[in-house]
């Protein structure tokens, strides 16, 4: 999959793709609400070049949701960033899995 990656990235991007896994009903602290208004500056200004940005924003509580979800991320090669874990204990296991992936994941305060 890390070669598919590469390959998919390596070519001139249709779009920068962020995938977040965030426990959004549960925290109602503006997050899904932030994400927005960074996608939406960014696009607008043009800040990532002509390529606009788009989130793909995931729910999750457990570290099973997190597991699957993780799973899903890592498997999806035209996938730039992932951004989430609310709890480092859940960032620390995933990315375990995104270890093979050039993909980043870090949690809530950027680690």
């Amino acid at each position: 999959m890390g070669e598919r990656r590469f390959q998919a990235l390596s070519h001139p991007a249709k779009e920068v793709l962020v995938e977040i896994y965030w426990p959004f009903s549960v925290n109602r602290d503006g997050m899904a609400d932030g994400l927005a208004l960074a996608q939406d500056e960014i696009n607008a200004g043009g800040l990532a070049g002509d390529i606009p940005v788009r989130l793909i924003l995931r729910e999750g509580q457990s570290w099973e949701e997190a597991k699957q979800i993780a799973i899903e991320f890592s498997e999806n090669p035209n996938l730039s960033a992932v951004l989430g874990y609310y709890d480092s204990s859940e960032a620390i296991k995933a990315s375990m899995m995104y270890e093979s992936q050039p993909i980043t994941a870090c949690d809530r305060r950027g680690q």
